[in-house]
């Protein structure tokens, strides 16, 4: 009788890997799943394709590595053994944070009656996310008023008349590297009139 065989020549889809960059992890992992007519079997290629090893596996963790880009190569092949294209993903690697952002506005020892005060910073270069916090202690143990966002600035809730306010900042990065809190500003709230003064003939 006769036996048949089929010839494919045609290469399974490309490997989409993906991973969290830019990241602060050094022990970043790359992950990827198997494309259309892939049968499973890969090559993995670290910072190349021209050296690569065979894996079944779908994710891949190196060692700990310094700060820096490194890009993971991965493809498939299919049961005929016909070979995908190399699908990558590079990943950076950053682990310095931010500068520490500075104050804006009010001055440091400001007296102001604006019960609910803006308060003001400067942009952090590299930073996109800041905390900020208001406390009348200048320990920061019991925080007022706490700011979580992208902006460089805030309106603080209602504060108390007669007291002196702490305020400071920190920035933080893509990477999620947080800089130091900055050093303390203080303003004070006074809502109290003057006493009138009685005229004397």
């Amino acid at each position: 009788g006769y036996r048949s065989f089929t010839i494919d020549t045609s290469a399974p889809g490309t490997v989409s890997v993906t991973g969290t960059s830019p990241t602060n992890d050094t022990t970043p992992t790359w992950s990827w799943s198997n494309p259309s007519g892939g049968s499973g079997n890969y090559h993995r290629g670290w910072n190349s394709t021209t050296s690569y090893s065979n894996t079944t596996a779908t994710s891949y963790t190196p060692g700990t590595q310094s700060a820096g880009t490194y890009t993971l190569y991965v493809r498939v092949r299919d049961a005929a053994m016909n070979w995908g294209s190399w699908g990558s993903k590079a990943i950076t690697i950053d682990t310095t944070a931010p500068p520490v952002p500075t104050h804006a506005s009010p001055a440091n020892a400001y007296y102001t009656n604006d019960t609910t005060p803006t308060l003001d910073w400067n942009a952090s270069s590299g930073a996109n996310y800041y905390t900020m916090q208001v406390d009348n202690n200048s320990n920061f143990s019991s925080v007022t008023d706490t700011y979580n966002g992208s902006g460089t600035a805030d309106t603080t809730i209602t504060l108390s008349n007669g007291t002196t306010y702490y305020w400071r900042m920190r920035a933080r990065d893509a990477a999620g590297n947080w800089s130091s809190y900055s050093s303390a500003r203080n303003f004070i709230l006074d809502t109290t009139a003057p006493r009138a003064q009685t005229c004397r003939s």
